[in-house]
């Protein structure tokens, strides 16, 4: 079994930005769980081409595989509003980005 970062979070919901990488087409999932039943609630698609943004507002410093999660801290999810551009955030949801690969 591969040891993976705790930090990973691994679920099934979306906010997607697909984009081309040196392995092939990555979508970009945010995922708006509802804090109280910890269920998927909603999903929102982003604009096609905000790769390099995502990697500002998430602070990578390598490309993207398309097997990572992380929970969305406040700061980081009002700069992806900023992008899909519409508000997202709300007190009674948690959220989360994964990448995936096609």
């Amino acid at each position: 079994m591969k040891n993976f970062p705790k930090s990973w979070i691994y679920s099934s919901a979306y906010i997607v930005v697909d984009y081309k990488s040196r392995e092939g087409a990555l979508r970009y999932i945010v995922e708006a769980f509802d804090k109280e039943t910890e269920l998927l609630d909603f999903e929102v698609e982003l604009p096609g081409g905000c790769e390099d943004q995502l990697a500002k507002i998430m602070a990578w410093s390598t490309p993207q595989r398309g097997h990572e999660g992380y929970n969305l801290s406040a700061a980081q999810l009002g700069a992806i509003e900023a992008i899909a551009d519409r508000e997202i955030h709300d007190q009674h949801h948690i959220f989360q980005l994964t990448c995936n690969a096609d």
